[in-house]
């Protein structure tokens, strides 16, 4: 049966097998195949387009059709490429991205504990002028963003439930960690970047005087 070994772009596993399911000859170039395969570890589906010999099926070949003449042009769906929102700051948007790829490769604890220092790292950069929050309980950096009116009476609800929900992923032993919790603190944390760097970015931006044509 054929087989091919590939990324899964879904549970995003590194060199899983993938079983061969189905085939399609395209009518307009019959050397072009779309070809189904499903994934042995998460069962999903993908579809990849292989362009092959004459006289040749992809379902004939005993191994991967690579290595019977066929080339591979594409895979869908592709592997998504997760980026942290515009204009926050490089640390932060590492963090984040890291944050999102344990989310994507299902890592629920490690996603939880990630956002959590997300959240970390995003109020040292938001400290109110004059005050140092580097050694500052997180519960106190958030309570003294919204005494300062650097943040919204919700956002303060969304960064103290990160900060709980992330103390649960660090610190839980009788409960596991959920993906719900860990998909929820992905849009609060996300949000709370947007709001806290992306749009006064773009604020700014927007109110930069134009250039006159010459």
């Amino acid at each position: 049966m054929a087989e091919m070994v590939l990324t899964c772009p879904y549970c995003l596993s590194n060199r899983i097998t993938f079983t061969f399911k189905g085939q399609y000859q395209w009518t307009s170039n019959p050397h072009t195949w779309n070809t189904f395969w499903v994934c042995r570890k998460c069962e999903e589906g993908i579809v990849v387009k292989l362009v092959g010999p004459s006289h040749s099926l992809p379902s004939d070949c005993p191994g991967d059709p690579r290595d019977a003449g066929f080339d591979l042009y594409g895979i869908r769906p592709r592997i998504q490429q997760f980026r942290a929102p515009a204009n926050v700051p490089d640390a932060i948007a590492r963090d984040f991205e890291e944050a999102l790829d344990n989310l994507r490769r299902q890592k629920w604890t490690s996603a939880g504990m990630m956002f959590r220092k997300v959240l970390q790292r995003a109020t040292t950069e938001m400290a109110p002028e004059g005050i140092e929050f580097r050694n500052m309980r997180l519960i106190q950096r958030i309570n003294s963003l919204d005494k300062h009116r650097l943040i919204t009476p919700a956002m303060k609800d969304w960064a103290h439930k990160i900060r709980l929900d992330g103390n649960e992923a660090t610190h839980e032993e009788d409960e596991d960690f959920s993906g719900d919790q860990a998909r929820l603190m992905k849009e609060f944390t996300e949000l709370l970047l947007i709001y806290s760097f992306t749009l006064p970015a773009r604020i700014t931006a927007s109110n930069d005087p134009i250039e006159p044509e010459n």
